[in-house]
């Protein structure tokens, strides 16, 4: 009974913290990051597709950015024929980001993680590798995104 009591108080000071944070107020920086807002051609290989290109234009979402933390919505045209919808979060030179197929009827939509960089030209590249739990079945990919 004592175990059964300590369980009830632990979980009515974890409920009671819980509903403290959601009532306080976050006070966010201005954004401070690098904006890598912009269109990228992107090229890479498939586990199922095999070789193929896209373009991802990434657009910043400054209302829901803060100091070095960026939160972009995303856009991918993959091959003239598909579209994805994302958003990405970046914190610095790492990037997290998810995306789902415009066409509900494909299950198509999954997970990245990546790394951008700023070469000698100038232009952002973005480096990615993805996850698709349920696209035929489950299957990866790796891209290369170069700003444009």
């Amino acid at each position: 009974m004592k175990t059964l009591a300590s369980v009830v108080a632990a979980s009515l000071c974890l409920i009671a913290g819980a509903s403290h944070a959601a009532d306080a107020k976050t006070t966010f920086k201005p954004f401070s990051g690098v904006d890598i807002s912009g269109v990228y051609e992107c090229v890479g290989t498939d586990v199922h597709d095999g070789e193929g290109k896209s373009q991802m234009t990434l657009t910043l979402d400054s209302k829901y950015s803060s100091g070095k933390f960026g939160g972009y919505k995303a856009k991918v045209e993959a091959d003239g024929a598909l579209i994805y919808n994302g958003s990405v979060v970046a914190d610095r030179d790492h990037l997290a980001m998810n995306f789902v197929n415009v066409d509900p009827s494909k299950n198509d939509f999954g997970v990245a993680l990546a790394k951008v960089s700023r070469p000698s030209k100038g232009k952002f590249k973005i480096e990615k590798t993805y996850y698709e739990p349920d696209y035929m079945g489950g299957g990866n990919g790796i891209e290369t995104c170069t700003s444009k």
